[in-house]
């Protein structure tokens, strides 16, 4: 079984229409969880809708991970610390990756794939970038770094970020877990190129139409790819 983490702090349209397509195309080859920041709210009614996906909510905690969302995991499985061995990969998805079809069609494309994690951006990263001088407790330190908008753990990769980060590691996540990956000898590839669309870390004009194609039901720039960031200002 594998196990699908959503983070949000809201429940927009785009986000929403997400999550009911997962939950429409679930089976038992999969657990879907909802991990909603606590200090946020939402229409209860939502979990009548999704009702093969379990909304949880938890505290964004101070790591040197990240200060927001993906900090949530982090406290999710520090208190389910057992429950990682249960799975054959982890996903963590953000809120804003927007995917045409059920995320189980993407994730389905990536199970003949064993690497310990999986993203959808890795590469060599500029001495200018920041992150890489805030790493602590590696042997070495490299210039690289991943886009960790979307990622899939194995188990032994989550485990040991668990055990380890703000004790043996410290480190923003996009320099760290390349870092982990090279420090403990495990595996590191990107998503399949053919399933990547336009993916970044800020808005830009191209995203403006892929969200017309979705709030139009066009397909005139979407293909079935990734896309990221896909924000919207309605929320329930």
């Amino acid at each position: 079984m594998q196990l699908i983490v959503l983070l949000t702090h809201h429940f927009n349209d785009i986000f929403l229409n997400t999550l009911l397509k997962l939950n429409d195309s679930v089976n038992t080859d999969y657990k879907i969880i909802v991990l909603f920041d606590n200090q946020k709210e939402y229409d209860k009614t939502i979990e009548d809708t999704l009702k093969n996906i379990k909304i949880i909510k938890v505290d964004l905690i101070k790591t040197t991970y990240d200060r927001l969302g993906h900090s949530m995991y982090i406290h999710y499985f520090r208190n389910n610390y057992n429950e990682i061995k249960s799975y054959k990969y982890i996903w963590i998805i953000e809120n804003d990756v927007y995917y045409p079809n059920s995320f189980i069609e993407f994730i389905n494309m990536h199970n003949m794939y064993n690497y310990d994690l999986m993203v959808p951006e890795y590469g060599v990263r500029t001495r200018r970038w920041p992150w890489t001088n805030r790493l602590k407790g590696f042997s070495k330190k490299y210039n690289v770094g991943v886009l960790a908008v979307i990622m899939r753990f194995s188990p032994i990769l989550l485990s040991i970020l668990i055990d380890t980060i703000d004790k043996t590691y410290s480190g923003y996540l996009e320099s760290i877990l390349p870092h982990i990956c090279m420090e403990r000898g495990l595996s590191i590839q990107q998503f399949l190129p053919q399933t990547i669309g336009n993916v970044t870390t800020k808005n830009n004009p191209y995203m403006t139409l892929i969200k017309k194609d979705i709030t139009h039901g066009t397909k005139h720039y979407t293909e079935p790819k990734i896309y990221h960031p896909i924000k919207s200002h309605t929320s329930v």
